[in-house]
């Protein structure tokens, strides 16, 4: 129950107290004065805060969605990291530059740069991650 002396709002400890028992080292509310209404800029305001709430929202969902699959193909980075550089990946790459592999085979991940740049992609939106993750603990 909210107890209200002289426009001020007492606190817990004040409450069940007699005007002119507090003591003046107790701190006191005071009342928050509304201002004047005024519906158009309230109105405005709201729907500005819903549109907000609804774009942090999709993007939060669409972020989690995006982190679940990421965080899915970890094992994947990991292998590829390891497969790349390794012997087999240097016989791979021999045999296909001696054409023992199918022609139509895909081979992407014999090329120096696709694999280079999807684990260089990774580290940096890994870096990303870490330090967006700082920054919204603190939001």
């Amino acid at each position: 129950m909210l107890v209200f002396q002289n426009n001020f709002l007492l606190l817990p400890t004040e409450q069940g107290r007699l005007a002119g028992q507090h003591r003046k080292t107790r701190r006191r509310r005071p009342l928050m004065k509304r201002k004047p209404m005024n519906e158009q800029a309230n109105i405005a305001r709201i729907k500005h805060m819903e549109q907000l709430l609804d774009r942090a929202s999709q993007a939060v969902m669409r972020l989690s969605a995006a982190l679940d699959e990421y965080e899915a193909v970890q094992a994947a980075l990991s292998e590829l990291s390891a497969y790349y550089g390794s012997e087999e990946w240097r016989q791979d790459l021999a045999d296909d530059e001696r054409g023992l592999l199918p022609e139509g085979l895909k081979r992407g991940v014999l090329s120096e740069d696709a694999v280079w740049n999807l684990l260089s992609d990774h580290r940096e939106l890994s870096e990303r991650l870490l330090q967006s993750g700082q920054g919204g603990v603190n939001n």
